[in-house]
């Protein structure tokens, strides 16, 4: 497991125990999660306990609204992962400031293709923004993303998605510091990421994504590594 998969899992873990601690049901059940604590994760037995108390028409809707997204989402994320491409270096390119975003929230239409991937399918695109900067290979990026998008599907665990919120801000912040992006993990700027993410979620994710596209095209240092990963894999291969 690489390092940046490492720091993923201890932020989940992070993330799913403390909403875990807040669940009203939490303190009922204290000495069992207790005892068992050691053998099962806490989100996992929130998980479960979740579903021990549906009942059967609800179990059933909500396995109705999982596996669509389930299969669908792996379907996607595999079409992703085997056909995505970084865009190739434009030696002509004039470079612009990258200490901003290169296009503004909403500047959606500028490049459709990153827009239809952002609205249809955000997690695919967002694994893939994080993969591009190796601040998360795209598999456990997408693993997260996937898994506390049906977790909310769950009635009593709908709670998930504020994990989820707090994860795509932490990383959308670690992208400002890649690319030296002023004030980044401020205040103000989390609170602000908050609002933007919460609101429209699809826009943020596709505005990270342009600005990666820039970035490629001009070969940042931010993305030059993974180019350079991604060249070296073909010749190896063939060696």
């Amino acid at each position: 497991m690489s390092a940046a998969s490492k720091q993923a899992t201890l932020l989940f873990v992070l993330f799913t125990g403390a909403a875990a601690l807040s669940h009203p049901d939490y303190h009922k059940g204290a000495a069992d999660v207790q005892k068992n604590s050691s053998v099962y994760p806490l989100l996992l037995q929130r998980t479960w306990k979740g579903i021990q108390d549906m009942e059967g028409d609800e179990l059933y809707v909500a396995a109705q609204q999982m596996l669509p997204v389930l299969v669908l989402g792996l379907a996607a994320a595999y079409y992703f992962k085997k056909n995505a491409k970084m865009p190739e270096h434009d030696h002509l390119m004039k470079e612009p400031d990258m200490q901003a975003w290169s296009s503004g929230p909403f500047d959606c239409f500028q490049n459709l293709p990153i827009a239809a991937w952002a609205c249809c399918c955000p997690g695919v695109r967002w694994a893939g923004n994080l993969d591009q900067v190796k601040l998360l290979d795209f598999w456990p990026a997408f693993a997260i993303f996937l898994s506390l998008e049906l977790i909310g599907m769950i009635p009593s665990l709908y709670a998930s998605g504020l994990l989820l919120l707090g994860i795509m801000v932490y990383y959308r912040n670690q992208m400002r510091r890649m690319f030296n992006m002023p004030n980044a993990n401020a205040p103000m700027t989390v609170c602000g990421d908050c609002a933007f993410v919460c609101c429209c979620s699809c826009c943020a994710i596709a505005q990270e994504a342009r600005h990666l596209e820039i970035a490629c095209k001009i070969n940042h240092e931010a993305v030059a590594a993974q180019r350079a990963m991604m060249e070296e894999a073909p010749e190896q291969q063939g060696a």
